[in-house]
């Protein structure tokens, strides 16, 4: 079995230095109590009508919030980006640690996901190759529904972010 690319012909110290190289890019968990004053913070309703939420970062980085369209439930979710300026059509999103990632993810901020309590309501994320990180809070989320016909009724989500003093790579949804 492979994993994540894993090379099965990859033995003794590459082994071991696959390993600690897979370490070294796994998220850092940042403090909540240490996370001091925020340089800015995006609050909106769960069941805010809007696709999209923008924000300044800086002149380089842009806070991107926009509503997850479903075809049946009108406050299914939202995912949170950093995109680098200016932002072309693929642009990447600066929170993801991996571009090979597939699955939830804590940038995402789903009915579902909260009802089956897969990520927790504060999240840290830090912004890959640039001195931020995000915290993503989430506050009295209620949702109706099962499983991923779960969807928003109300609550509030407030994502800031803050100069750090690295860019190391990783984030946290601790």
């Amino acid at each position: 079995m492979t994993l994540c690319g894993f090379n099965p012909r990859i033995t003794g110290i590459g082994r071991i230095a696959m390993g600690a190289l897979l370490v070294l890019s796994m998220p850092i968990a940042s403090d909540a109590g240490s996370w001091g004053n925020s340089l800015g913070t995006v609050r909106f309703e769960v069941t805010d009508a809007r696709e999209r939420i923008e924000r300044e970062i800086d002149s380089r980085l842009l806070l991107r919030v926009s509503r997850v369209p479903h075809v049946r439930l009108a406050n299914f979710g939202w995912v949170v980006k950093v995109l680098e300026r200016p932002v072309g059509e693929n642009a990447v999103n600066l929170l993801y640690h991996s571009l090979a990632w597939h699955g939830p993810y804590p940038t995402d901020i789903m009915a579902w996901h909260v009802g089956e309590r897969v990520f927790p309501d504060d999240r840290f994320l830090r912004v890959q190759g640039h001195p931020y990180e995000i915290r993503i809070t989430l506050s009295d989320i209620k949702v109706t529904g099962t499983g991923e016909n779960r969807e928003f009724v109300s609550g509030s989500v407030d994502v800031s972010w803050r100069r750090i003093r690295s860019t190391g790579a990783g984030g946290s949804a601790r």
